[in-house]
């Protein structure tokens, strides 16, 4: 995550909620569109669109955040998400 990245939760729409929460529990663009009832490229915009509200660089960055503040559904799906987030991280370098 960039420098940027404050302790304070940037206010998100309902959706961008949501589907930052469905990034945490490791779904992809489709499943989150076919939970949502939208298309995968309007998800992809809203992610698009929390990823610059909060500063970050990625979906993976969303993961982090979304286990940052607890944010996400069970402890099996933060531990999921955390390891995708650690892999991701190894691969910066």
């Amino acid at each position: 995550m960039t420098g940027t990245v404050t302790k304070e939760r940037p206010v998100l729409t309902e959706i961008q909620q949501e589907i930052a929460r469905l990034i945490g529990a490791g779904l992809t663009n489709r499943e989150i569109a076919a939970r949502l009832g939208t298309t995968p490229g309007r998800v992809g915009t809203q992610i698009g669109r929390i990823v610059q509200r909060l500063g970050l660089r990625c979906r993976a960055d969303i993961a982090a955040w979304i286990i940052e503040y607890d944010l996400c559904c069970s402890g099996r799906w933060r531990r999921g998400a955390a390891a995708l987030v650690v892999i991701h991280r190894a691969s910066w370098n």
